[in-house]
Formats: C-alpha cells, structure tokens, sequence
C-alpha cells in the first residue's frame, strides 16, 4: 500500500469511526475514487468520471444543515466547527481529500500516480463534488458570501452548486461577510440580483439576505449567527 493510499484509508477510517451512521466501506470509496482516473489520460478527467464514486459513496447533508461559502476567508470555516449546525463539504466524507495533494492515473497503467500530475483530476474531483452535495440539499441552505465581493459568476457557488439545487431546497439564506470596520449594508450588492435570477431558475427558492461582521461569527456559535445578523 503506498503512503497515498495509506492516508486517504486512514483519512477515511477516522471520519466513520467519527460518523458511525455513514456506513462507509473505506475499501470501496478507494476502489471507486480511483477507478474515475486510473488507466486514463490526466488531462481529459471531466466530473462524469467521478459518477460511479459519487452513486456508490453519495454525499450526506442533513436537513436544514448544508453550508455552502463562495470569497470568504478560510478561516471562517473553522467556527463552523464550533457545534453541529453546518454540514459544509469539509466534514462530508469527500472532506478528507482536502489539502491531501494531486493524484493522477495514466493511460495503460494501473498506477495511482502523486508525482508530476496536473491539476485537472483534483479539479473534477471538487467539480463532482460540488454538484453532488447541491443536488442531496435539503431543505433550507445557508451561503457565506464575502461582503465587498458578493455572488460571482467564476465561481464554484455559481457554476456548480446553484444550479445543482433542486425542489428539496425550501429556502436560500445568504450571509454576507463583511471585515472588521467594513460593516456596509450589502443586502443590496449588485450581484446578488444575479444570485436572486440563477435560484428562480432552479425552481424559484425563497430567498433572504442578512449582513455580518467576520468579528462577530468569530465569538457566537454558529447556531446563532442568523439570529445575530442584521437584516437590510
């Protein structure tokens, strides 16, 4: 077993024994995120190769928890940690990826390759990922947007996950971020009429916007960040 291997099982024996109700083969998740880019061409991974993994291993939000984030800084993440109100990508099973480094296959080759690989199948692997969590939302969905730069259309939020929700989605809450002495009222951003226009698509979510500084997501539980957050 080579020490990628090792610590994508160790990596994923650590998040079932954390959450026994997944019920997760860690022996099958590797077999199936492998099989999407062994014995193929690095450059043309596209997410569809990662379907199996996704239909064998799906991802798990539970209602009313998912959290999905676009421009804010990654340290904001980390309060998310403070209790169980937000499922984000991290703390699903595909989570344990993150920050693990590239992988790729060639062509004609049973090798799961680490070294020289381009970004493309690490790439598709979030792609997938992204999408898949987006269509097992359900019920209401929280986003943390930055506050100066809004919903961005280059974005993962915008390409893959928005139009990824579906009817399970009963309601969109945005938080918009602001920093520490930028506490403008951004309910109002420009680009959130963007945001507004792509979830009308979908199935025309309910949706609501409040504003808060970084500071103040810092020192309440996430469970309270809506209650805390100012409306306008």
């Amino acid at each position: 077993m080579g020490a990628f291997e090792e610590g994508f099982k160790e990596a994923c024996e650590e998040f079932v024994k954390s959450n026994p109700q997944s019920k997760i083969s860690c022996d099958t998740f590797w077999k199936m995120f492998t099989s999407a880019f062994v014995r193929k061409n690095p450059s043309k991974i596209t997410p569809a190769d990662y379907d199996n993994m996704l239909n064998a291993v799906p991802v798990i939000t539970p209602q009313n928890k998912l959290l999905l984030y676009s421009g804010t800084d990654s340290d904001l993440l980390e309060f998310v940690l403070k209790d169980k109100t937000y499922v984000d990508v991290g703390r699903t099973i595909y989570g344990i990826l993150d920050g693990i480094g590239l992988w790729c296959g060639k062509e004609n080759s049973d090798a799961v390759l680490t070294d020289d690989c381009p970004e493309n199948p690490y790439n598709m692997y979030w792609t997938a990922v992204s999408a898949g969590l987006a269509k097992k939302a359900l019920g209401i969905v929280t986003v943390l947007l930055d506050g100066t730069l809004g919903y961005r259309s280059e974005s993962t939020l915008a390409k893959d996950e928005v139009p990824n929700l579906d009817e399970k989605v009963t309601g969109l809450r945005v938080l918009m971020v602001n920093k520490d002495g930028v506490n403008g009222k951004n309910c109002g951003h420009e680009s959130l009429k963007k945001l507004q226009d792509d979830i009308k698509l979908v199935h025309n979510i309910p949706y609501e916007c409040r504003y808060i500084l970084s500071t103040v997501l810092g020192t309440k539980s996430p469970a309270d960040w809506w209650n805390v957050a100012q409306s306008g």
